[in-house]
């Protein structure tokens, strides 16, 4: 697809313009949001003070009458009454029973009633009519509360009661009861104490904008404080809905339309809400907005004119150039060139296009260069020897050792034939630890026949790793130098073992003998050091690890006590050579 060719004037009128605008639209998204924000705080922080208010007045309604209820149910007279039936047709005794009710409830007469009734609903006390509804005997209205309560029975319960359903002097708008045990805990009866709503409607005298709402979290009902005697479902309260569903917590909840504060009454399972519309707030919020789009309207013409200039002032110099250019071009080489720089922008230009081609050159020279270097390098490294006529020979050696019988002599050819072989018919520059292992026991069984019972090799392997591949003649140098320097000058049984094993990450060898130890001792420190000692082949390991592996294994020397030294190399378990190595480059 053909690149539509624009002037250098148009995209940095573009560009400019485009810098202009975004702070400019930015700064009235966010003073937008900000105004927005404010104003829903605002309504979140009066919401959430209302809410408090009104659940510290409703905490102290409800413990007044928790304790009303509470010293009723422990009463001595009303749970001997209870326990004895007949003592109700006792004046006297019926008396205190009633004088006992109205004192407790002493003030709070208009407020609230407080009745007593017998499990059996023989006995009936009360501070008004008693409702026939409490009327255990013919009606199942209090059972409706006091079921739930008989299979768990905790000692009491609130809630929420409709009086649609309720034969009462005054409108009810919450019940608690309270159960009556005897000493043994069984249930005598029950303290039943209704909240009238005039009680309840008082919390909210002070009128606000927002609905007030009591919830019952276990009925799942709530009621306008100002009509608390009348009781629906959450759906009849659209501001309730926004909250998470089936949860209650004290938070703040808000939406496109309603912000609602919920606040719990103390530890009961009664929340107070308030919620209010956002439309008119949202109204004034569409006037800023409006403002804030006027505003940014003429902003962008302000914008486009100095959008305008500001792009004159930077093309203007580069069109003197492209006149100086052409004229270039045309042969015009006597052209006045002024101070600011048409001629050393022609020359940024040229130098800049050869200094790239030159840079491209060099990267391709020297990626060429290291590639050339790495394989010297490794074919110096690994091709120690390739002495073809040597194999040939020793296949004479085999030969004669076979027809006379010689079978040490025969060993050590097939042996020294394996070491051969793997120089000069396997060019790879890499192979598996088990060839790796295979080499090193071909040379150590050599030299086991050449020094008879004075040598002594132990192998301790992890086979399931033997099929990892590591860069070839990894062990052999080492088991060898072991010999030559380490054991050789030692009187007495050599011992040499090898150990390759894994971890979760990586692969550990390592190859002990109890030989004389490295005379100089730095060099087990630096390992550069290698290279001009008598230890050349330690020094290849050392190399071919580094070629191989970057950074990402190592080789390390160390004594061990009483005598000899441990060499151990790690490697990483899943690194590939390929990848790591040969296709570095």
């Amino acid at each position: 697809m053909k690149k539509i060719k624009t002037t250098l004037f148009t995209r940095l009128f573009i560009y400019f313009f485009i810098l202009i605008s975004i702070p400019l639209i930015s700064f009235s998204i966010v003073s937008s949001t900000l105004a927005k924000k404010k104003v829903i705080d605002g309504l979140k922080l009066n919401l959430n003070i209302l809410s408090e208010i009104q659940s510290n007045k409703l905490e102290e309604v409800f413990e007044e009458y928790r304790h009303k209820i509470y010293s009723l149910s422990k009463d001595s007279l009303i749970i001997e009454l209870l326990e004895n039936p007949n003592l109700i047709n006792d004046q006297e005794y019926s008396a205190k029973a009633y004088n006992l009710l109205f004192s407790t409830m002493k003030g709070d007469i208009y407020k609230a009633s407080a009745m007593v009734t017998s499990i059996d609903g023989n006995i009936k006390l009360s501070t008004h009519a008693f409702p026939k509804d409490y009327d255990l005997r013919n009606h199942s209205t209090i059972l409706d509360i006091v079921e739930p309560l008989m299979d768990s029975k905790p000692f009491s319960y609130t809630k929420i009661i409709s009086n649609d359903n309720l034969n009462t002097e005054d409108d009810v708008s919450i019940t608690m009861i309270r159960y009556i045990f005897d000493e043994n805990q069984n249930v005598l009866g029950f303290v039943i104490l209704d909240i009238y709503e005039s009680t309840i409607k008082h919390i909210d005298e002070n009128k606000s904008l927002s609905t007030s709402i009591l919830i019952d979290t276990d009925s799942f009902v709530a009621s306008e404080l100002d009509n608390a005697s009348e009781y629906y479902s959450f759906n009849n309260f659209p501001g309730l809905l926004i909250r998470e569903k089936g949860k209650f917590k004290e938070t703040i909840y808000n939406d496109n339309n309603y912000v609602l504060s919920l606040n719990q009454i103390g530890t009961t399972s009664f929340y107070v809400a308030n919620y209010i519309e956002n439309q008119t707030f949202n109204e004034n919020l569409q006037q800023i907005i409006i403002i804030n789009i006027f505003a940014i309207l003429f902003g962008l013409v302000v914008a486009l004119i100095v959008t305008y200039f500001l792009a004159q002032q930077i093309t203007k110099p580069i069109h003197k150039l492209i006149k100086g250019m052409k004229r270039v071009e045309q042969g015009n080489l006597a052209i006045d060139i002024e101070e600011n720089s048409i001629y050393e922008m022609q020359q940024l230009n040229e130098s800049f296009n050869n200094m790239v081609i030159q840079i491209v050159n060099l990267l391709q020279t020297t990626k060429e260069s290291q590639k050339r270097i790495f394989e010297a390098e490794r074919e110096a490294l690994q091709s120690q020897i390739n002495p073809h006529f040597l194999f040939n020979t020793l296949n004479t050696i085999k030969s004669l050792a076979k027809i006379n019988n010689q079978e040490e002599i025969y060993t050590i050819s097939i042996k020294l034939g394996h070491l051969l072989r793997s120089s000069i018919y396997n060019d790879s520059p890499d192979c598996t630890l088990e060839k790796s292992l295979e080499l090193v026991k071909s040379y150590l069984t050599i030299q086991q026949i050449r020094f008879q019972d004075k040598l002594h090799v132990n192998y301790d392997i992890d086979e399931s790793i033997l099929s990892t591949t590591t860069p070839k003649l990894l062990l052999q140098p080492i088991v060898e130098n072991a010999i030559v320097h380490g054991l050789e000058p030692k009187i007495g049984q050599w011992y040499i073992s090898i150990s390759i094993k894994q971890n979760s990450a990586n692969i550990i060898i390592e190859i002990t003998d109890n030989g004389i130890g490295f005379k100089n001792k730095e060099v087990m420190n630096n390992l550069n050091l290698l290279e001009k000692s008598n230890h050349v082949g330690l020094f290849n390991v050392y190399k071919r690890l580094q070629l191989f592996y970057k950074n990402q294994a190592s080789i390390t020397f160390s004594d061990i006590k009483p005598c000899g030294t441990k060499a151990t190399i790690i490697i990483p378990k899943y690194y590939s050579l390929t990848q790591g190595g040969m296709d570095e480059f």
